[in-house]
């Protein structure tokens, strides 16, 4: 079950996606076509009231529909390995930071941010500050991934996560003092855009859990 809250006054909505028998629906992220479950009016109505606009629709990526092909990503297809495929998510399905890239940053800044404003999938401790940008392959009890690039960071990293609402120009300002790619290549892709963190894309499937030990092998 999804649970969301909205601003006061505002019911929360429930949504069980494990027990949605939905309609199928046709649905886009950066140009790749995908398919997605819709989760109903009920869910649809919330998101446009708390949103503001109308005909709003809450979707679900279902295990068994279509997916985008990572492959096809106009941008960064090279990275993907035949059959390896995406969902909603930018590119990996998964985000990784470590504690000391978070401590290292908010010993730069004068309001201190958390790793809600990056909304990692896996965050990791005992290493040094940004040791994960070397990473290329990572073991967490059962599971494997391979790291695909380190990612670029946007606009909704200043988005306040227990309000929405957005916070000034913080941490993307200082981010873009340390952390610009070095990479020409890169940087006549993103721009001035900085870096943080790691997308991950699964090798192979498995369980982990909070405190299992991160086995990583570099570049």
């Amino acid at each position: 079950m999804v649970t969301v809250s909205g601003r006061s006054g505002m019911p929360t909505l429930k949504v069980h996606v494990g027990m949605m028998d939905g309609i199928v629906v046709n649905a886009s992220v950066w140009g790749q076509e995908l398919e997605a479950l819709d989760c109903g009016d009920e869910a649809a109505d919330w998101c446009s009231t708390y949103l503001k606009k109308p005909n709003c629709r809450l979707c679900y990526c279902a295990d068994q529909l279509r997916k985008r092909k990572l492959e096809d990503d106009a941008d960064y297809g090279s990275l993907g390995k035949p059959g390896e495929e995406v969902g909603f998510q930018d590119l990996g399905q998964y985000l990784m930071i470590s504690e000391a890239s978070l401590a290292n940053l908010n010993a730069k800044l004068e309001q201190p941010v958390t790793s809600r404003n990056f909304r990692p999938n896996i965050m990791v401790s005992g290493c040094a500050s940004h040791a994960e940008d070397s990473w290329k392959f990572v073991k967490i009890g059962e599971a494997e991934f391979r790291a695909l690039k380190p990612c670029t960071r946007c606009v909704l990293t200043t988005i306040d996560p227990e309000t929405g609402v957005r916070m000034g120009a913080e941490p993307l300002k200082t981010l873009r003092k340390y952390r610009q790619t070095t990479d020409r290549q890169f940087r006549k892709l993103i721009g001035d855009t900085p870096l943080f963190g790691t997308n991950l894309v699964t090798e192979k499937e498995g369980t982990i859990h909070v405190g299992d030990t991160v086995y990583a092998s570099y570049n």
